[in-house]
């Protein structure tokens, strides 16, 4: 989910609280800053084992950045949605070389936890040019939740970025592993995208 924040959010930092119709929230809220054609962007990532209360037509959700942003979204029912993104994602995963056996056997994805990528870890060759990008990587995670391939599947434009990118994640990205139905850990490609901004 993208919320467009303009000026007013700028200044807001940490994790908003969200909740949904049903008085349930989220295990886990991660948020992200992107900036887009010169539009500040907030992306609000949530679970989609969290998004269930959407599926009734008068399911709806709230996000709230302390006292400056107050959304409320009710998308009228998501059921047919949920399907098409399932088959979306089940077509990606087999492009990017995960078999649909794997996937069959996948309970939950790989989660991570941000902040493997620090400012300073910019290039400094980049920064002198004013140069900055988006690079949406897909790595292969294995059943210890370490990185072991890196690919740019939407690569920035500039090179150096995008090797940039693979190469800190794979020496620093850790996951809890994808786990089966049977809840043991196994390996598992998951999309991650990193946004390098100069402010």
């Amino acid at each position: 989910m993208v919320i467009e924040t303009g000026k007013q959010l700028k200044a807001q930092s940490g994790i908003p609280e969200v909740s949904f119709s049903d008085g349930s929230r989220p295990e886990r809220v991660q948020v992200r800053a992107v900036s887009k054609d010169g539009i500040a962007l907030t992306a609000v990532d949530l679970p989609r084992s969290s998004l269930a209360p959407l599926d009734s037509p008068d399911g709806a959700i709230t996000i709230r950045f302390r006292d400056a942003v107050n959304y409320r979204f009710a998308p009228g029912g998501m059921k047919s949605a949920w399907k098409a993104l399932a088959k979306c994602e089940r077509d990606l995963l087999k492009s990017w070389g995960m078999s649909e056996a794997e996937q069959d056997r996948l309970q939950r994805m790989p989660v991570g936890r941000p902040g493997w990528i620090r400012p300073d870890d910019y290039p400094q060759s980049l920064v002198m040019r004013d140069i900055q990008g988006s690079v949406g990587t897909v790595l292969k995670v294995g059943a210890d939740g370490r990185v072991s391939d890196c690919r740019a599947a939407e690569p920035s434009g500039t090179e150096l970025l995008d090797k940039r990118t693979c190469d800190l994640l794979l020496k620093r990205a850790q996951f809890e592993p994808a786990l089966d139905h049977d809840g043991k850990p196994m390996p598992a490609l998951v999309f991650y995208r990193v946004t390098w901004l100069l402010q």
